[in-house]
């Protein structure tokens, strides 16, 4: 999770530069609904441990 979170601060001051904050802020929507959506499908996929 530190080396994501390092990466990710490290692209972050660029890409605002290069596309604006709105950009930025889609990125960072973006990312996190794909990370929820991913989590959602695989987690009905798995057997339930009991």
């Amino acid at each position: 999770m530190i080396s994501g979170n390092a990466i990710f601060n490290l692209i972050t001051a660029p890409v605002a530069k290069a596309l604006g904050w709105k950009a930025m802020m889609w990125l960072l929507v973006i990312t996190a609904v794909l990370a929820l959506v991913s989590w959602l499908l695989i987690s009905t996929w798995l057997p339930e441990k009991n």
